[in-house]
């Protein structure tokens, strides 16, 4: 057997043959299109993590050819203290942060190491003296501590052990690649210096210490938390498919259950057998022999090489090489390892590569700075080859998930406490030679050779005595279970079969435990918090009543336009058939004065020049009879057609009750909602509600926030004149509100003069008979109102039998506020047509507000000051000529308020449960409108960023009237 045989030089018998107990379900092309998936997401996060890692870590070297030292006021030997400081933090909590790892799980612990070391990372810029100097390196390497065994851990997680040492050689590439480019990135920044007043070695650490938290978030979205549970912490999306999913996880479960949850339970017992497990001892004294040169080389590699003769900006740039080189040089040594199955041997190769080109440097003689230069850029770029074959060695070779923890964290803080020990390997008193530091560096690569020696001479022998171990287990079958010696082929092959049906079963029970134990898991598998649970059953059951909702108003505009025409249908054959007969019995009645009515009735007809009128435009919609088109008389009512359009008839009355508390549209529903929304707005931790009306949530925030600030002011209405103290600042809050969220609606406020909105909120600010007196009669609230919750934004409707049913039927309605628009934008007023159009019968017409509001809004090329005569030359011109429209506009009184409106047939037509027999509102004639028609709009749901300028405003508008208010 192989001396350093990875997945099998430490494993016990009974899982030692795991390959032939379980079949793959998975094809290896599909294996193969996982890994490289993990390729692709976990490998570049952890790199970059790493990336991160070594930047913060190793800038305080290229820190050091800046102005740092002077700054500061620091010798040499006080950063070689604050070095010292942060390798202890590392050392200190290198364990204890694995401890915590397992956990809360590498994912989440990684992810907040992340965010705090970079946090004292960008901190570092602004330190002033020594002793901040050495509290932010003691922090950095105490918050970084236990991230590169915990990115080894995710590691072994998720790749087989075949794959883990190019894997774990590639994780290190992170760390190269910052050495490499770490240089780079500081030639650059220390030009800096200067801007903004700051110094270069600032702004070295402010742009690192960023890209650090830049990386905080990387991992947030996309880090994923273990072979079975693959969503990122978030846990709003997941990478990962379920079938992917399912090969992660039983493909490294084959090899090792342990490794298949993100973490595990660490107990006392688990601690100390990895503290007395002597092969980890070896492995960590190997580290922190071979990279106790590293820390010196790393941190005075630039000084060294400014040393030989070349600028500050050219030693950062020259030191770089160096790095460059390692990540070829590790690449090719963790290939060369995988192929050839052998660990130790490619560290002895790495050290005799460090032994040869130090000990030429420090026998060197040549005085040529290219020549030294060259033989120190091959000696840095053996300075590190070694860690990662070494920790991978001991990453495959440790079955527990507590010892592997422990382990890699003791072995991270051997390579540290070598760094530790590897920065006084230079000296200021050895300078510029240094000849004392590279003797030190030869004779450690020394030292390692007979270490790594002894690990590979216990691998092997652990190897010959697990193989004695299996042929002598095989001899005792053969021995008790096998009949007859004579056929050794057959009993040995028996003997095997046996043997291999034991492991089955053992296998089948751990397999068993594992399903239940991933059963349990399943309970909380979304892995969501309960305000996200929350709040996705309330959007899903917003959706579902919207749906509901729609349906039903389908349904029953369906059944009220299929009732019409029947009604019409019926209307006209019975007027056919007894026309004739009520002519006949009118004219014995009346005798001549009917012939006198007929014909002025014929004359009013034929004084109608319908050519001058587009159809289209008029666009009846419904069937009017004749008696329509006629002059108003002072007793005209409705008449049967036109009750129909009104939503009147009696298939309106009989119409069953579609929003009923059956179909959640009651108040009961309404209440329940409301304080489900109050319930959920606690957990999600927000001061203000969603509820089926944004527009209700936009009103009852902003009269909070107003009567706060009223209140913090000092505020007492009963001694102040309402008019300036109270209607001011709420005329000042609607305004801003209806200039944010529904600019089209100012137009309809300014021209219309609707100041009876700021007199309601008023009043329910602060109800008193000074603010109730001014109410308008039509907006004082009903015993509904007063008695009912209900959305605030049907009190904005001026009609109190349309206000009462909204209440009763439409509380719960998620469309509330669709229906309040439809009723404002359905205010008409009654007029004779020939008043408005030129040469136009005198029949009965209604006008909508908004038709001529956005008229005259329309912003076209004619002059405000154009004034127009009606009638207006015909229905086009006066639907597009602002001047026309302001004309129609004053003529009609629509600035007088709600008094003078009635309401649309079509908005009954729509909502026939809102008409009401006993106070009919409704307009009649018919309708006189554009070709296109706009609706009023109404705001979106709150959102944080609304709130906060609301109050903004609120606050700024109130103490800046304050202020004016009381200066002399």
């Amino acid at each position: 057997m192989d001396h350093n045989q990875d997945a099998k030089d430490s494993h016990d018998v009974d899982d030692a043959p795991q390959s032939i107990i379980a079949q793959p379900t998975w094809t290896d092309d599909e294996e193969k299109a996982v890994v490289r998936k993990l390729d692709m997401i976990l490998m570049p996060l952890l790199v970059l993590g790493f990336y991160a890692l070594q930047l913060d870590r190793s800038n305080i070297s290229n820190a050091l050819t800046d102005t740092l030292t002077t700054d500061l006021n620091m010798t040499k030997d006080d950063v070689n203290l604050g070095d010292q400081l942060m390798m202890a933090g590392i050392i200190i909590a290198e364990i204890p942060s694995n401890i915590i790892l397992q956990k809360l799980g590498a994912p989440i612990w990684l992810t907040g190491q992340v965010l705090i070391w970079g946090t004292v990372a960008l901190a570092q810029a602004w330190v002033t003296n020594v002793h901040s100097f050495f509290a932010t390196r003691f922090l950095l390497g105490f918050f970084e501590a236990g991230f590169i065994p915990g990115g080894q851990y995710m590691l072994a997680l998720f790749y087989r052990e075949k794959e883990l040492a190019l894997r774990t050689s590639i994780f290190y590439f992170g760390n190269y690649f910052a050495t490499a480019t770490g240089s780079l990135i500081a030639a650059g920044v220390l030009q800096m210096g200067g801007i903004a007043g700051l110094a270069g070695w600032q702004w070295l650490f402010i742009i690192e210490g960023i890209f650090t938290l830049v990386v905080f978030f990387i991992f947030i979205l996309l880090l994923p938390r273990s072979p079975m549970h693959t969503k990122p912490i978030h846990g709003r999306f997941d990478l990962f498919t379920s079938r992917e999913r399912e090969i992660m996880h039983d493909r490294i479960y084959q090899e090792d259950i342990s490794k298949t949850e993100a973490h595990a339970n660490i107990t006392f017992r688990g601690v100390i057998a990895a503290l007395t497990d002597y092969r980890i001892w070896i492995h960590t004294v190997l580290n922190v022999v071979s990279l106790a040169p590293k820390g010196g080389l790393q941190l005075y590699g630039p000084t060294i090489i400014r040393s030989l003769g070349f600028s500050k900006i050219n030693s950062n740039l020259l030191n770089s090489v160096s790095s460059f080189l390692v990540v070829f040089l590790s690449f090719a040594i963790a290939w060369a390892s995988d192929k050839t199955k052998q660990r130790g041997l490619w560290c002895v190769v790495a050290f005799l590569w460090s032994i040869t080109f130090g000990g030429a440097l420090f026998g060197s003689t040549d005085k040529d700075k290219w020549t030294k230069y060259a033989l120190f850029t091959l000696l840095s770029s053996g300075n590190a080859l070694s860690q990662g074959l070494n920790d991978a060695w001991l990453s495959i070779n440790t079955r527990s998930a507590e010892k592997r923890s422990i382990g890699l964290a003791l072995v991270v803080i051997g390579s540290n406490a070598g760094g530790l020990a590897g920065k006084q390997l230079f000296r200021e008193s050895d300078a510029p030679k240094y000849t004392k530091g590279f003797l030190a560096i030869v004779l450690l690569y020394a030292a390692a050779l007979p270490i790594t020696a002894a690990i590979m001479g216990v691998y092997w022998r652990q190897n010959k005595k697990l193989a004695r171990e299996l042929v002598q287990n095989e001899g005792d079958v053969d021995q008790n279970e096998s009949p007859s010696p004579h056929p050794p082929q057959r009993s040995h092959s028996n003997t095997r079969r046996k043997l291999r049906n034991r492991l089955s079963q053992r296998a089948f029970r751990r397999r068993q435990a594992e399903c239940i134990r991933e059963l349990k898991n399943r309970v909380n598998a979304d892995q969501r918090s309960d305000s996200e649970r929350v709040e996705a059953l309330q959007k899903e059951n917003r959706l579902l009543r919207q749906q509901l909702i729609d349906v039903q108003t389908k349904m029953s505009r369906m059944m009220a336009s299929v009732q019409l025409l029947s009604d019409s249908v019926a209307k006209t054959l019975d007027d056919t058939a007894g026309g004739e007969r009520e002519r006949e019995r009118s004219e014995q009645v009346n005798g001549k004065t009917g012939n006198d009515e007929q014909i002025v009735e014929k004359a009013s007809l034929q004084s109608i020049d319908l050519e001058a009128f587009d159809p289209s435009i008029l666009d009846f919609d419904a069937p009017f009879s004749s008696s329509n088109v006629t002059a108003p008389s002072t007793d005209n009512g409705l008449t049967s057609e036109l009750i129909n359009v009104a939503g009147t008839s009696p298939f309106y009355s009989q119409i069953p009750n579609i929003w009923s508390h059956e179909y959640q549209m009651g108040m009961q529903p309404y209440l329940t909602a409301i304080n489900a929304t109050a319930e959920s707005s606690m957990v999600l931790g927000k001061d203000y509600s969603f509820t089926n009306s944004p527009f209700s949530d936009h009103i009852q925030l902003l009269q909070r926030m107003l009567k706060n600030k009223l209140n913090t002011l000092g505020f007492v209405p009963e001694g102040h004149n309402p008019v300036q103290s109270v209607y001011q600042p709420v005329l000042m809050v609607l305004s801003m509100f209806n200039s944010m969220t529904r600019p089209d609606v100012m137009a309809w406020y300014a021209k219309t003069r609707f100041y009876h909105i700021i007199e309601l909120t008023a009043w329910q600010l602060y109800p008193s008979s000074a603010t109730f007196n001014k109410l308008h009669p039509r907006y004082r609230p009903t015993k509904a109102q007063l008695e009912n919750p209900h959305p605030g934004i049907i009190d904005w409707i001026p009609f109190p039998t349309i206000r009462d049913r909204l209440i009763q039927l439409h509380s719960a309605n998620p469309h509330i506020d669709q229906i309040f628009c439809d009723a404002v934008t359905g205010y008409v007023v009654e007029a004779l047509m020939s008043d408005l159009v030129l040469g136009a019968p005198q029949i009965t017409v209604y006008v909508r507000v908004t038709d001529l509001i956005n008229t005259m809004s329309s912003g076209t090329s004619e002059s405000e000051n154009t004034i127009a005569m009606l009638p207006a030359p015909d229905i086009s011109t006066l639907f597009s000529s602002p001047a026309y429209a302001r004309a129609a506009f004053n003529k009609l009184n629509m600035d007088k308020g709600a008094g003078y409106y009635k309401i649309d047939p079509a908005f009954f037509e729509k909502y026939p449960e809102l008409w009401d027999q006993a106070s009919d509102l409704t307009a009649t004639g018919m309708p006189l409108k554009p070709k296109y028609q706009k609706i009023l709009t109404y705001p979106k749901p709150l959102d944080s960023s609304t709130v906060e300028t609301y109050r903004s405003f609120i606050d700024f508008s109130l103490d800046a009237a304050n202020t004016i208010s009381m200066s002399p």
